[in-house]
């Protein structure tokens, strides 16, 4: 009997791996990730998902396979195929493993909500904090920050570029959305740990339990359950509603234009759209991804500028000809900077060599199929783009798509800057796109031209490498990098008491 129940039991893998493998054995990949999920996990924790995915590519071709229902596509020109809004194709199983649960709830956060529908009503109902109307709102609180960190520049002959981009990012978004800054910047010699330690946990944590959401039901569910550092990101969201809650009482003809305020607003209004674990939910996407693609691109867009010095000095000359020609201010404002031709190429080029986000945005394919590059995509297969891999496309963004050279925005004709928009995912793309695309890039633009108008700026070490850990599908830096600083006279001569009205309110 126990023999029989073996045997069974035996056939029964064989013939569902041979059916798996079957289904999609037209397209070449490692064998191994043909029958599990497990490959993805083991070259993530290698740390060269990127590159081995990347060669494979160039190897074998546009469409390879990295997993039992997973396909990298790999040509640009199939990215609005593959994420357009006629028809929108569902997100894929492993943004399962981005679910987040509290107490029963699903508080999962707006970024990695599988349902369409309930997708669409949420963005529905808190779009009007991220439109572009709403960045000019943020523009004060945006001047303050970024005066804060040029207070705090102003005392140090070199700075770690990796802690205080990312104390930028934290204290601006939190200023932003909930009034209420960490003083990361303020108190940079006290900060001991913050939400990055937390976030990089539980990044690590999903990355090597992918495979079971995929395939153990409420997997993720259980992870949330299980696991004391996500109850953490929930309970500051928890601390902020109430604090909120407990000065809309107590002080109930004072509002706050933030973020938070907007949430709250529409949750009264529309309760049917904006359920409780909702708005719980929308504040802790602002905690865990508000920062982030800004904190990286700024890391990384600075960097390279100071690997290419042609392309720091054309930008500080476009910058420094504005602001004698009484063009740009100090603090500049975004109105001024959305005429700087460079600064805006600079920004598209930083976005664009983004390398942090090492993971396939995927999407499930229609039950009719579709094709991409010459194949046929069955029904339900799960296909996705790596960023590396798109945003390096030659026949998109040029012979030299692997270095950073902000003159490919200038120099292309306005249909191929609209070709490279459309493919580049830095903020996602279509209707999944990133509701905070426009204060990020205002965020990026107000510090790069705040900084490099009043510094000088190069590396302490000229032969330093930016180094980060690859370890899981969102890398991130892992050693300080240092950068020399050398105050430019004349410009913003007093910054120590501007903006100090609402100095980074406490």
């Amino acid at each position: 009997m126990f023999l029989a129940i073996i045997v069974s039991a035996c056939a029964v893998f064989i013939t569902r791996s041979v059916h798996v493998y079957l289904r999609l054995s037209a397209f070449p990949g490692p064998f191994i990730a043909a029958f599990t999920g497990w490959w993805r996990v083991y070259r993530y924790w290698k740390g060269d998902f990127q590159e081995v995915v990347t060669e494979w590519h160039k190897t074998h071709g546009p469409v390879i396979r990295i997993g039992p229902n997973s396909l990298s596509v790999a040509d640009a020109t199939n990215v609005p195929k593959v994420y357009g809004t006629n028809p929108v194709f569902r997100k894929g199983s492993i943004y399962k493993v981005f679910s987040s649960w509290y107490r029963g709830k699903d508080v999962t956060g707006i970024e990695s909500i599988l349902n369409e529908d309930e997708h669409t009503a949420l963005k529905r109902a808190v779009v009007n904090s991220f439109s572009l109307s709403a960045v000019s709102r943020y523009e004060p609180e945006l001047d303050e920050c970024t005066l804060e960190l040029m207070r705090q520049l102003e005392e140090l002959d070199q700075f770690d570029l990796t802690k205080w981009i990312e104390y930028f990012s934290h204290d601006i978004t939190a200023l932003m959305a909930f009034s209420t800054p960490p003083h990361y910047m303020k108190h940079a010699d006290e900060v001991v740990d913050g939400v990055q330690p937390v976030l990089r946990f539980l990044t690590r944590l999903a990355t090597g339990f992918l495979p079971l959401t995929t395939v153990v039901p409420y997997t993720a569910q259980a992870l949330s359950w299980l696991v004391g550092p996500s109850w953490r990101l929930v309970s500051m969201a928890l601390d902020l509603l109430r604090a909120r809650e407990n000065e809309q009482r107590s002080l109930p003809t004072v509002k706050k234009h933030d973020m938070l305020d907007t949430f709250i607003t529409a949750q009264k209004e529309r309760p049917d759209l904006m359920a409780w674990e909702r708005l719980l939910s929308m504040i802790t996407s602002i905690v865990i991804a508000g920062p982030e693609t800004v904190n990286s691109t700024l890391i990384t867009t600075i960097y390279h500028l100071l690997k290419h010095r042609n392309s720091l000095n054309r930008l500080q000359q476009e910058l420094h000809h504005a602001h004698r020609s009484g063009e740009l201010s100090y603090m500049p404002t975004l109105r001024e900077l959305s005429k700087l031709a460079y600064l805006d190429a600079v920004t598209k080029e930083g976005l664009r060599c983004l390398p942090s986000i090492a993971l396939h945005l995927e999407r499930i394919v229609p039950t009719q199929g579709m094709e991409l590059s010459g194949y046929f995509i069955p029904g339900g297969t799960e296909v996705g783009c790596l960023l590396r891999v798109i945003h390096t496309d030659q026949s998109v963004y040029g012979h030299d798509a692997d270095t950073f050279r902000p003159e490919r925005w200038i120099e292309a004709t306005h249909n191929q800057q609209i070709q490279m928009e459309r493919c580049g995912l830095w903020f996602g793309n279509g209707k999944r796109n990133c509701i905070g695309q426009h204060i990020g890039i205002a965020e990026m633009k107000k510090l790069l031209a705040a900084l490099l108008l009043r510094f000088e700026i190069s590396d302490v070490d000229p032969d330093a490498q930016l180094s980060w850990n690859k370890n899981t599908f969102i890398n991130y830096t892992n050693r300080p990098y240092y950068v020399a600083l050398k105050r430019i006279e004349k410009v913003g001569e007093d910054i120590s008491t501007v903006g100090s009205s609402s100095a980074l309110r406490a």
